[in-house]
């Protein structure tokens, strides 16, 4: 399925591309997710006001027992998005943004918020995820994508985790998947298990092209709580990530040595279609379920049959001048 991750330019997941740089560090002062300036979405705080205390009664819905967490956010060109995301992390102990090279406001906008932000050139989805986690000041780690939310129930049930030393390495979240501002229940997006919430010091990122993957060592639990998934808003933007996707995979694929028949993209994209229309009920989600199906339907095709342009003919430069 085709709904995972940040869209990116493509070129910048080939091999052979330059590496990013080290990354650039703004550190600012711990999250205060009230914007510090006047005009911005949110009310500003007075600032001749105190700032909360663990024992203020204001916060006492937000205490934790055990461990304190930081929120790793990414992001890349989500100004549009950002601030609703920030706005959703007023019980962490640390938001940290790392920004992949934004060119709209999304770095001025973490700062208005009292994010630390590191400003890191695209080293892919799984390295930049590591990084990130890396980055933070607490073991315990909650990973977001700028376009994601965390709903005030899921805070709640988050700040009640006894994070301490016996508690298990990682947790499990529902994610609800939104399209064209409603929630698609079916088509294979619900419920869609993540891991992200984490400890860091008992697990890392695998190294992937695409789908990248939270390996816990040890026990992974089931968090009874959701987080909100806001990634497509047009029709476009199904077809982008196909185009993505399909790319990186079949480049995965292409380097574990995998080789493909050339009727493998027509067999792959007619089961991904049937199975998200029919078996995963996505005719019940009227035209957008129709569209998801075909958008996937269309990333299977495309995996297969780049996957098997890459088997004979290589990179597709062969024969150039």
């Amino acid at each position: 399925m085709f709904c995972l991750g940040e869209p990116v330019e493509l070129w910048q997941h080939f091999p052979g591309r330059p590496r990013g740089r080290r990354p650039h560090v703004v550190e600012q002062p711990p999250i205060c997710c009230t914007p510090k300036h006047p005009g911005s979405r949110l009310q500003t705080a007075d600032p001749t006001s105190p700032r909360p205390t663990p024992g203020d009664p204001q916060r006492a819905e937000l205490q934790r027992v055990g461990a304190p967490l930081s929120v790793a956010v990414l992001a890349l060109n989500e100004a549009s998005r950002l601030a609703s995301c920030l706005e959703s992390l007023r019980f962490a102990d640390e938001v940290l943004l790392v920004d992949g090279g934004s060119q709209d406001r999304t770095v001025a906008i973490a700062e208005e918020f009292g994010c630390r932000v590191v400003v890191q050139p695209w080293l892919g989805y799984s390295r930049q995820k590591q990084l990130a986690v890396d980055r933070c000041r607490n073991d315990w780690v909650l990973i977001l994508d700028a376009d994601e939310r965390i709903p005030p129930a899921t805070a709640a049930a988050i700040r009640t985790l006894d994070l301490g030393t016996a508690a298990p390495a990682a947790y499990r979240l529902r994610r609800r998947n939104y399209f064209h501002g409603r929630w698609i229940r079916r088509c294979g997006w619900w419920p869609d298990r993540v891991v992200r919430l984490v400890d860091r010091r008992r697990g890392r990122f695998c190294d992937r092209q695409v789908h990248e993957q939270w390996l816990a060592r040890g026990p992974v639990a089931e968090l009874d709580a959701d987080l909100e998934h806001r990634s497509f808003r047009t029709y476009a933007d199904l077809v982008q990530k196909m185009q993505l996707y399909s790319s990186l995979s079949a480049l995965e694929m292409a380097h574990q040595d995998l080789r493909v028949h050339p009727w493998s993209a027509a067999t792959h994209g007619l089961w991904s279609f049937l199975n998200t229309y029919l078996f995963q009920l996505g005719l019940l989600e009227g035209f957008d379920g129709f569209m998801i199906a075909t958008a996937n339907a269309g990333g299977s095709f495309l995996k297969y049959a780049k996957l098997y342009e890459l088997n004979r003919y290589g990179d597709g430069r062969e024969g150039e001048d």
